[in-house]
This record gives structure tokens, sequence and C-alpha cells, in this order.
């Protein structure tokens, strides 16, 4: 009896310890076609003297606008990162996201109306990593 518990016991092992090898792979290996890694690196500034804008709220949206796939907030600098990560599916060549630049914090830093923008990705295969270097000009008020 003892030793049938011992070998559950070991198959148990040997089946958990193979789906968390498995499941690493994936988050280690995202070339891998399962999804694609994609990177947006800016700043927001004054479009009167290029100053930088710090706390504008950056959001990263479907096309759909429904669902938000990454947000950021700009430094003293100005700048901000946005990563996000996206399932591969049958969309077609490309896929697309809006950017959208938000005041959050009214007239602590200036009030600016919101500026957006549309990004598109090109890899079929959407298993790519990619990355767009944006600069958000806000007209401050």
């Amino acid at each position: 009896m003892e030793m049938r518990t011992s070998r559950k016991l070991r198959m148990s092992f040997i089946l958990t310890f193979s789906v968390l090898v498995l499941a690493t792979g994936c988050f280690l290996f995202p070339s891998s076609g399962f999804y694609n890694i994609l990177e947006i690196k800016g700043y927001v500034l004054s479009s009167i003297d290029s100053t930088a804008v710090e706390g504008a709220e950056i959001l990263v949206y479907e096309a759909t606008g429904n669902l938000v796939k990454d947000t950021a907030y700009s430094d003293s600098l100005g700048y901000f990162t946005c990563r996000w990560s996206s399932l591969a599916d049958d969309a077609g060549d490309y896929r697309e996201w809006i950017v959208v630049v938000h005041d959050i914090d009214g007239d602590q830093n200036g009030v600016f109306a919101d500026k957006d923008t549309t990004l598109i990705e090109e890899d079929p295969e959407h298993n790519a990593y990619a990355e767009w270097e944006l600069i958000f000009y806000v007209d401050l008020q």
C-alpha cells in the first residue's frame, strides 16, 4: 500500500513539474508564436517650448477601444514607457492600437486636451517584438 502511495506521489510530481516547465517556456520565449511583445517609449512635451509635462496619463487601447492594454504616467522629464503582450490570432496581416495622452491633474502642470495616435503592427505571424518611439506635443492652457 505504501508503495502505491509513493508511486502516485512520484507521478503527481512529474506531471506538475512538466506543466511548470511548459508554462515557463511560454513566458521565457515569447517569439515561439504564442504572443508578441509590443513597447512604446516616448515623451509628453509642451508644444510652446518643448518642456516636459509630468503626470500625463498614457493609455493603450485595442483599436476597438474596448480593452486597455497598458497605462503609464509621464515622469519629470515627460518620459513614459508602455509595454504589453498580445496573443497571436487570425486578425490578418496587421493589428492596431490607439494611444491616448490624457490630462488627469488639471492645473497642477497645465491643462491640455487629449491627444491620440494609432499604431499599426505589421507582422502576419504576430510573434515579433515591436517598438515605437513617440513624442506627444500638447497645447498647455
